[in-house]
């Protein structure tokens, strides 16, 4: 991720580095929804709840996967990312809007998931911090993938639950 937004411009790497991390937020959102497609289909599309990253952030921490620290963080660069999106110039000066516009500096220089590294070029605590928010997420992700038939054998009503556990052990 940090190798590829390098290698971009100042807007799309603004733009990219943040959709790469709210895809990791909505996968971690994913791996602990009950899979069920028409449902998923009418949340995270069109209209639906869960169609913005504003939406992602709040109920990712709703689920608990996040400091209010990294909540405060992904809403930073998301409106970071829109405002790269949306204007070329900074509303108050007028002057091309990059990373090293003071408004954007002070907020990419402020990220807390990054702030141990202190680093003084924006464009690179951005970018770092969208890779390491991105690594976070699907790690959550991952770790929060279902186990199959873990519960199932119990609710299925198996006279020994645990011989089938036992011998996926043996394998």
């Amino acid at each position: 991720l940090a190798a590829e937004l390098n290698g971009e411009s100042e807007r799309p790497a603004a733009i990219v580095g943040p959709a790469w991390v709210e895809e990791s937020v909505e996968a971690a959102i994913e791996a602990v929804m009950h899979g069920h497609d028409e449902a998923r289909e009418k949340m995270f599309t069109g209209m639906g709840a869960l169609t913005t990253f504003e939406a992602k952030i709040e109920l990712a921490c709703l689920f608990g996967f996040m400091t209010d620290r990294i909540r405060k963080d992904l809403h930073t660069i998301r409106r970071l990312r829109n405002e790269f999106a949306h204007h070329i110039a900074e509303q108050k000066t007028q002057a091309k809007l990059s990373f090293s516009s003071e408004s954007i500096k002070h907020r990419c220089l402020a990220l807390n998931c990054i702030a141990h590294l202190n680093l003084t070029d924006p464009r690179e605590a951005f970018t770092r911090a969208s890779a390491t928010l991105n690594f976070d997420f699907d790690n959550i992700a991952f770790m929060s993938s279902k186990i199959p038939d873990c519960g199932r054998v119990f609710a299925e009503g198996s006279v020994n639950p645990g011989a089938r556990h036992v011998a996926a052990l043996d394998a």
